[in-house]
């Protein structure tokens, strides 16, 4: 255990803390000025364990931007560890340049020894191409450290006079720091050890990673470590939703004695997944996927009944590859029909053929959403900015106008929505293309442009950042640390896009492990939903074979809602390409406050907020009220309606009756990860005082309340 938890850290931390120098490396003198100066030869520095050659300054640091039609952007590390506190005023860098215009982008990350970093962006400098010899980078304002400190050095491309972006290489040679202070070996630091979980961390782990946690799953946790329920996790078999929706297909035909299709299959497909499969990390991903790269039933080219099926295979594409490769997640998703028909790029024609540029949609949602974000981004999670100061973008107009020529000549098969979309030839623009700087050579055939298109953005930092940031705000917490998202993003990049590696770097990250980054979250209406009902092992009435609740409110056509009010989440139903909810939305009232005066990339966000609007918080409420009146007290669901899903309360109904303590530890153990609030803990106990609790039926209220209360509602 103690190796593989050696290597995972070595893999995700960018922070590489048990690396030594060796001696010879550094020489260490007083300036004339009575200065620290310290000189590091980077053509003998040795390579980072763990970590690709290339990150390392281990000879001239070569960061070729274009090589072979492959872009490749690259960040170097030193580590440097002083004895006190340090002011660093001036680096000296030596470097030569071969071709084009480059750039430096130089970061520090001091870390105390305990995983506690705190990044500083230096500076931004444009070098010019052709140029050698030695920059002296004198700080406006100096650099305290007094903590091991990396150096983080990215070099990056800048646009000439006419706009035109170029990449080239730049080679680091010897760096210089002038400032006060002493050099001294940090010496090896220990990785933590993976904690060891107790019931209260087992409810929080399961919170985060499936639909909801149960008592008995989270005891099942206790005194087991995270990652041995992780490695569980990765290799459960998975649950498709087209084979459950051809499963109910067929139960249903049996009883009404005809085959059809429904929307409510597929529905009732993905609940009966969320609240009854093993595999729940998968599935739990996979939802998180299917806000990312979205697609929705509500688009005209997808409502009704017979496109359910393939929305059920199109989920089956975050299912498949959940704790897959994300380059294989687009690949999929970028030649399904579905896909196709929502963001109307099936049957792009070259212009040549249309005398029109082709559709632009894909191309443009595959960059801004579905990859690289809308701004530039650094691996390490910071933005990149201007020399007017302000944040540069990840992708241009020009751009998206070229990567929609890679899109040409793909188009459904027909009416077959389950099958591949198909390639005519003699649509596709074989013509040169340029996007983000990178050549598509003349004549390639459309899977070869799709591929190097795919390529293209994988090796992105801006990919590793955006994936990893949207996983960790839909798993963990709605505002990642910078270091965090840097970790996770690190594994991202040195993977290759392995969502199981970065599935688990978000979950076993140390910071989450012992609680040192904010966890908090709201929870979206329907995992609310989700939770409430696996913490009750809800089952259908009558035992009926299959998930069918439509009474349920999320999910189905048929609302049940005296209000009238439609609810607002279901699978694959969003309102738009942009999911749910804004990714960014910032609520009215101590957030938005909070925000004033700091830039927008910077900004406390709470994206789930923007559902909980009147009405959607009203008509929740009042669907869980009623939902809250369909239990068993005794365990039996015998002879209830089968289209209703029934609360089990038999462990709850004994100590309602008698023990108001145990009662409320009980409420405590399944909701709220064994420790009701000092605020709420008063409320529910004045309620418990005031219900009949010789009623069975007054229970509901209490949990009412109970569920409906902020601590419930916002996840931690």
């Amino acid at each position: 255990m103690k190796e593989r938890i050696e290597t995972y850290l070595v893999r995700i931390s960018q922070v590489v803390l048990w690396l030594l120098f060796a001696m010879p490396l550094v020489a260490y003198s007083a300036s004339d000025y009575g200065k620290l100066k310290l000189t590091l030869d980077a053509r003998t520095s040795p390579s980072l364990a763990g970590y690709p050659a290339e990150h390392a300054i281990d000879g001239d640091i070569n960061t070729q931007w274009l090589s072979d039609g492959s872009s490749i952007k690259r960040i170097n590390y030193l580590v440097v560890a002083f004895e006190q506190e340090t002011t660093v005023e001036e680096f000296r860098l030596l470097y030569d340049t071969s071709r084009y215009t480059d750039g430096l982008y130089l970061r520090t990350i001091a870390d105390d020894g305990s995983q506690n970093v705190a990044v500083k962006t230096i500076g931004n400098w444009v070098i010019e191409q052709g140029t050698s010899g030695w920059i002296s980078i004198v700080l406006d304002k100096p650099l305290t450290v007094s903590a091991p400190t990396v150096l983080s050095f990215q070099f990056h491309h800048h646009d000439d006079a006419d706009g035109n972006r170029f990449y080239g290489d730049f080679n680091l040679n010897q760096i210089e720091l002038y400032g006060t202070g002493e050099l001294v070996d940090p010496g090896p630091i220990d990785p933590p050890v993976d904690l060891v979980l107790d019931y209260g961390e087992a409810f929080k782990l399961l919170t985060r990673a499936t639909f909801g946690p149960s008592v008995t799953a989270a005891e099942e946790l206790v005194g087991t470590e995270t990652e041995d329920w992780l490695d569980l996790q990765l290799m459960a078999e998975p649950s498709y939703h087209l084979d459950e929706y051809l499963r109910i297909q067929q139960i249903r035909a049996d009883i009404n004695g005809s085959m059809q299709e429904h929307r409510n299959y597929r529905s009732n497909a993905w609940w009966g997944i969320a609240l009854n499969s093993d595999d729940q990390l998968r599935q739990r991903v996979a939802f998180a996927l299917s806000q990312l790269v979205v697609v929705s039933q509500n688009d005209a080219a997808l409502v009704g009944d017979s496109r359910a099926k393939a929305l059920a295979n199109y989920y089956d594409i975050m299912v498949r590859h959940a704790f897959g490769s994300y380059r294989d997640l687009l690949l999929e998703v970028s030649q399904s029909p579905v896909m196709g028909l929502y963001l109307t790029f099936t049957g792009s024609k070259a212009e040549s053929i249309t005398g029109s540029m082709p559709d632009q949609n894909y191309a443009r949602e595959i960059m801004q959403l579905f990859t690289l974000g809308e701004l530039a981004r650094t691996l390490d999670g910071g933005f990149v900015y201007d020399q007017f100061g302000d944040p540069m973008p990840a992708y241009y107009e020009e751009d998206v106008i070229e990567l929609a020529r890679v899109f040409t000549g793909w188009s459904v098969n027909g009416n077959d929505l389950l099958s591949p979309m198909s390639v005519n030839a003699s649509h596709h623009d074989t013509e040169q293309k340029v996007v983000l700087g990178e050549v598509f050579k003349e004549g390639q055939d459309a899977m070869t442009d799709l591929e190097q298109a795919l390529n293209l953005l994988m090796g992105r930092p801006e990919t590793a950042v955006h994936v990893s940031s949207h996983l960790i705000r839909h798993l963990v917490t709605a505002n990642p640390s910078q270091d965090y998202v840097a970790r996770v993003a690190q594994v991202f990049a040195d993977s290759q896009g392995d969502l199981a590696q970065v599935v688990s770097a978000i979950l076993l990250d140390p910071a989450v492990q012992s609680g040192d980054v904010e966890l908090e979250k709201a929870r979206e209406p329907i995992l609310v939903m989700a939770a409430i009902y696996r913490a009750l092992n809800a089952q259908m009435g009558d035992n009926y074979p299959h998930h069918r609740d439509t009474s349920l409110g999320y999910g189905y056509d048929s609302q049940y809602s005296p209000e009238g009010v439609s609810f607002s989440q279901t699978p694959l139903g969003a309102p738009s390409v942009f999911n749910f909810y804004p990714a960014s939305y910032v609520p009215n009232g101590p957030i938005n406050d909070a925000n004033q005066g700091v830039a927008d990339e910077l900004q406390t966000i709470g994206p789930v907020f923007a559902l909980y609007d009147t009405p959607e918080f009203v008509a929740m409420s009042n669907l869980l009220y009623r939902k809250l009146g369909d239990a068993t007290f005794d365990g039996s669901v015998d002879g209830k309606n089968n289209g209703r899903l029934y609360m089990d309360y038999s462990p709850l109904a004994a100590a309602w009756s008698n023990d108001k303590a145990g009662f409320l530890q009980l409420v405590a153990d399944t909701f709220f990860a064994g420790e009701i609030s000092d605020e709420l803990l008063p409320i529910l106990s004045d309620l418990y005082d005031e219900l009949n609790t010789g009623k069975q039926s007054e229970l509901r209220k209490l949990l009412w309340v109970a569920l409906m209360s902020p601590e419930f509602l916002v996840q931690e």
